[in-house]
């Protein structure tokens, strides 16, 4: 099994795909039938599902009018974008990485969670604003999470790290002992 970035977006866009491809069976429609009920080109619908092509929103919008599914439109969306490619963005910086929409919430936030590991180059953090967003930062992806009970499972992550987070002196004296066991 494959874990670099391509094949991580792949398998997103393989999975959305796939939930397109469910809802308009759902709806009773061919290939054909909805291509034609969107405009679109019927090699479209089939390179969209089967993730050959990734769909633009408006593809994602006429998919679901035409298949009376309009209330999914905006979790397909996420779906489609929950997948940046970090190499792509991480260059310029945590809005860029982000998002403009999480700097502001970063900014306005009175609740701010961050864990993050740097012990090894596949160190990966995570950070929770408030409980409307989770932000995930590995060594080749950011993945922005807004599904509150995967939020909440962050957060519980994070109390049980910081059960076993140490502080002040006893800090002091993990960090010294580290150094010493280096040094030799």
């Amino acid at each position: 099994m494959s874990t670099s970035p391509s094949s991580s977006a792949q398998a997103a866009r393989r999975a959305l795909g796939e939930r397109l491809r469910e809802i308009r069976k759902a709806a009773g429609l061919c290939a054909r039938q909805l291509a034609e009920a969107t405009g679109r080109h019927y090699t479209r619908v089939s390179k969209i599902e089967n993730a050959v092509q990734t769909p633009m929103d408006c593809d994602i919008e006429d998919w679901c009018r035409v298949c009376g599914a309009s209330g999914q439109t905006a979790s397909l969306r996420a779906v489609d974008s929950a997948y940046l490619e970090f190499r792509r963005q991480s260059h310029a910086g945590l809005e860029r990485v982000l998002g403009a929409h999480t700097q502001q919430c970063y900014e306005q936030t009175a609740v701010f969670v961050s864990t993050s590991t740097t012990s090894s180059p596949a160190s990966a953090g995570f950070w929770i604003f408030d409980e409307s967003l989770a932000a995930l930062e590995t060594p080749t992806a950011s993945i922005q999470v807004t599904q509150p009970a995967d939020i909440h499972m962050y957060a519980r992550i994070f109390e049980a790290l910081k059960k076993s987070a140490v502080y002040g002196r006893e800090a002091r004296m993990l960090i010294l002992k580290a150094l010493t066991e280096l040094g030799d």
